[in-house]
């Protein structure tokens, strides 16, 4: 191999080198950006939270239908009191 094959060779690697660096700063900046617009939505989820979403969701879990009452609902789980399979919040003591 002479002398300007190796040159060209450490030309092409240098060049190859460069090249690689441009692509990974354009990655890693795009990952950051990515991610400063996840944060950003999150913070604003948060900012915005209305809590009644998940107090609905969670009246629907434990009573049914809206227009049950507790009485009602107990009535509906007997077979489950019977066997033992209570709701932890329904347990005595």
């Amino acid at each position: 191999m002479g002398e300007d094959e190796k040159r060209r060779r450490i030309e092409q690697m240098q060049m190859d080198a460069k090249t690689h660096e441009r692509s990974k700063d354009k990655r890693i900046e795009a990952a950051e950006k990515k991610d400063s617009e996840v944060d950003d939505l999150e913070k604003r989820m948060r900012i915005n939270s209305d809590q009644k979403y998940f107090r609905d969701m969670r009246e629907k879990a434990y009573m049914g239908d809206e227009n049950q009452s507790v009485a009602d609902r107990l009535k509906n789980q007997r077979h489950r009191r019977q066997k033992n399979l209570n709701d932890p919040l329904e347990k005595d003591g």
